[in-house]
């Protein structure tokens, strides 16, 4: 009885592991391109989209996630936050066949003088059904140089606007003032006061 017993768990232990054994050993990868992306004589305070590409080099379906480091983080942002991604055909070729696409928009900040900003577009994933398998992630480079806003409202201040508009309210008030007098017959005359030559 005991014998029995002892076989069955053993029995039953190799066939947990056969069945594990393909999921445990899945292979997973993610890729993204392009690997690096350098965005030269942009004008600051101008919109730029593009698009790129994230497959998945493994051999089963993983859910890829999109994410942003860097000092792009602060303008950036992307059309789809995670996407379904199917494995593409071994061995890998050229051109990409399974990839899914997605959009990055750069808001690129206004400036009176040129910038380099630099950044991270990260995808990251796991295997679709589950979580075994693990994560994997891969990183596109981004260099931006931007070039000084040639745009008059990039030059304004927020302290020149406060200045112009206090400047703007006291003509008004003025303007007002002196409508106000004269509809009450209010006059105010300056008298030179006579020197002793005249």
């Amino acid at each position: 009885m005991q014998k029995s017993r002892l076989s069955f768990i053993v029995l039953f232990s190799i066939l947990a592991l056969l069945f594990l054994l393909p999921i445990a050993t899945a292979n997973i990868g993610i890729g993204v391109s392009p690997a690096k992306r350098i965005i030269l004589h942009v004008e600051g305070g101008n919109i730029i989209e593009e698009n790129y590409l994230v497959y998945n080099t493994g051999d089963g379906p993983i859910t890829a996630n999109l994410g942003l480091e860097g000092m792009i983080s602060n303008f950036t942002t992307v059309t789809s936050s995670s996407l379904y991604v199917e494995p593409e055909p071994q061995p890998l070729e050229l051109p990409i066949k399974n990839g899914k696409h997605f959009k990055a928009i750069y808001h690129i900040p206004p400036s009176n003088k040129a910038q380099v900003y630099t950044g991270k577009i990260i995808a990251s994933g796991g295997s679709a059904g589950g979580t075994l398998g693990g994560n994997v992630a891969v990183a596109m480079q981004v260099e931006i140089y931007s070039s000084a806003t040639q745009h008059l409202w990039s030059y304004i201040t927020k302290k020149q606007i406060i200045i112009t508009a206090i400047i703007l309210l006291f003509v008004v008030l003025l303007l007002l003032l002196r409508i106000y007098m004269r509809r009450k017959g209010i006059r105010i005359t300056i008298r030179r006061k006579k020197s002793y030559y005249d």
